[in-house]
This record gives C-alpha cells, sequence and structure tokens, in this order.
C-alpha cells in the first residue's frame, strides 16, 4: 500500500511540474516546449486513472500539433488518443485514430510507426469483435511488418 501511496505522490508532483511547464510555454509563446508539457499532462492523467483529463490534455496536443504540422507529434497524439479510446472501450473511434496515425507513419515513411500503428488497429478489431485481446494474433502481425519490412530491405 505505500508503494501506491509514493506513485500516486510522484504523479501528483509530475502533474505540477508539468502544469508549470505548461504555464510557463505560454508565456514565453514557445508552442513546442507548450505540446511536450500538454503530452505529458495526458500521460500523467491516463497513468493516474483520470481518463476523462488525459483525453482533454491529449486532444489539445493534438490541436497543438496539427497547428504546427508535425507530422510526428501528430502520429503520437492520434496514437495515444487511439490507446485512450481502447481503455474506455470505444473500439470504433480507437480504430479511427490508429488509423490515422497509420496513414501519417506511411506518409513519414517509417515502418517501425506503422507497425505500431497497424498492431493497434489489430488489437482494437480484435477487442471490438470478441471483447478480448488475442495476444497470438498480435504478435503474428507484427511478425508479419516485421518480414514485410525485411522483403523491402532485399529488394
Amino acid at each position: 500500500m505505500a508503494s501506491a501511496r509514493f506513485y500516486q505522490s510522484e504523479m501528483l508532483e509530475a502533474e505540477s511540474l508539468a502544469e508549470l511547464a505548461l504555464s510557463t510555454a505560454q508565456q514565453a509563446q514557445d508552442s513546442f516546449i507548450e505540446a511536450e508539457a500538454l503530452n505529458s499532462l495526458g500521460a500523467i492523467s491516463y497513468r493516474l486513472g483520470d481518463f476523462g483529463a488525459a483525453m482533454e490534455w491529449r486532444l489539445l496536443h493534438l490541436e497543438l500539433v496539427t497547428a504546427q504540422q508535425n507530422q510526428s507529434g501528430m502520429f503520437h497524439s492520434l496514437n495515444n488518443l487511439g490507446n485512450l479510446h481502447g481503455e474506455i472501450d470505444e473500439f470504433e473511434e480507437a480504430y479511427a485514430k490508429h488509423h490515422a496515425s497509420a496513414q501519417l507513419a506511411e506518409e513519414l515513411q517509417d515502418v517501425a510507426l506503422q507497425a505500431i500503428a497497424t498492431t493497434n488497429m489489430g488489437e482494437d478489431l480484435m477487442q471490438f469483435s470478441t471483447g478480448q485481446l488475442d495476444v497470438d494474433s498480435v504478435l503474428n502481425g507484427i511478425f508479419a511488418v516485421w518480414a514485410f519490412d525485411r522483403s523491402l530491405k532485399r529488394q
């Protein structure tokens, strides 16, 4: 029980620091640090189980990185939103966010990000259709993406 209280205390301190970073970044009009602070606040809220706050922070992060035309930031934001929607059993919305992140990964020509996004899409579909995660299918999907990537490198 003491370790749970320690974790909670550390997360609340991290939240205070991220809020300070956000405020400072906004005062300095530094949108890149602001985006990092928003992302941190979303992650902290997620870890604390406050999914409503996590959703708000994640949406603000997506709005900002979209305005910056930061495709890598958009990928991570959409992927995080997809994970969050999956956590609250909104699998169709989770799939839509992961699909959008997969499209960005393709535009970035980043095979590792494509593997992350497509694996998440597979998890969303499995959870939506069965209500549970089939780990073997996810691992098979990861292997298929890896094998495809290796075949491209051989050409």
